[in-house]
């Protein structure tokens, strides 16, 4: 019986000079997320690649592996490319966006210091109640990891739980941008009298950590 013919696997490669201009490219619309990337002329819808992707700031790379899903050409000898990745590789360009954290574009960079925070914060918008994690925190603002983006500018009441056994603090904060695929900054409106103590406090342990 003939052999089965090997899977042909389409490999690019394709750098990021951060995770700001990661972000820019990544595609939310598919299942599992993916990438804009310029590919040669000659690659084709439905084509397996296998995509190596370099994040300069860190120098750190993975291996993404996924499929074509459009081209449009442009001028010269590649085209625009839309990758859509497979199930198993979300954990990958995940680990690839966690690694820094966009900051405020410069006319909302905040003078305070901003501290790495993982803490569970929920809150309720319009259409939704959401559990979702920041990445970093200060006296200020934090910036909450999400897929799903309130609208700018919108006041919202924020839970922020320090840990699993200490009460939560109730923070009113407005937000104040936001990149999809990675998450929205808030700016902090108030902090709730009875808790301005604990959130101090939060703050200053975060600040020794």
């Amino acid at each position: 019986m003939a052999d089965t013919p090997a899977l042909s696997v389409r490999k690019l490669a394709v750098h990021f000079r951060d995770q700001v201009e990661l972000a820019r490219c990544y595609l939310s619309s598919p299942a599992h997320g993916g990438l804009t990337v310029m590919a040669p002329y000659s690659i084709r819808n439905g084509e397996y690649v296998q995509l190596r992707v370099r994040l300069l700031s860190h120098a750190r790379e993975e291996l993404l592996d996924g499929m074509v899903i459009w081209c449009r050409q442009i001028k010269g000898q590649q085209v625009q490319t839309g990758i859509a990745f497979f199930e198993n590789q979300q954990e990958k360009i995940e680990h690839l966006m966690s690694l820094e954290i966009p900051k405020f574009p410069q006319s909302q960079e905040r003078r305070e210091k901003r501290m790495p925070a993982n803490l569970t914060v929920t809150y309720q918008t319009d259409s939704d109640f959401s559990v979702s994690k920041t990445a970093n925190i200060s006296k200020g603002g934090f910036f909450i990891q999400s897929q799903t983006l309130p609208p700018e500018g919108c006041d919202i009441l924020f839970r922020l739980h320090p840990s699993e056994v200490e009460e939560s603090i109730d923070i009113t904060g407005q937000v104040a941008w936001s990149k999809a695929g990675i998450g929205f900054g808030v700016k902090f409106i108030d902090v709730a009298e009875k808790e301005c103590t604990r959130f101090a406090q939060l703050i200053s342990r975060l600040d020794k950590e």
